[in-house]
């Protein structure tokens, strides 16, 4: 993902790697063993992305990611409708 869009959300590479992860499904614990890091770590991290995208819970913060995602999508196409 390109930086403009990291920053459009207010994440960081680390915390849109763990984002992405999540929103696949995984558990706080498999995304700790899949990017070789704590618990703890992922936790944290989990609970910075949530505080910055204004959520609260994994449904909310699917919501939000996927309609960013989607909405991306449809930026792209029109950029390539206008090209």
């Amino acid at each position: 993902m390109k930086s403009k869009n990291l920053k459009a959300l207010g994440l960081s590479r680390r915390e849109w790697e763990v984002a992405e992860l999540l929103v696949k499904g995984l558990t706080t614990q498999e995304v700790a063993i899949a990017l070789f890091l704590s618990y703890e770590t992922i936790h944290s991290r989990k609970k910075n992305i949530y505080r910055k995208l204004n959520v609260s819970n994994s449904c909310e913060f699917g919501y939000v990611i996927g309609t960013y995602v989607q909405k991306s999508k449809d930026q792209q196409a029109e950029l390539r409708l206008i090209s």
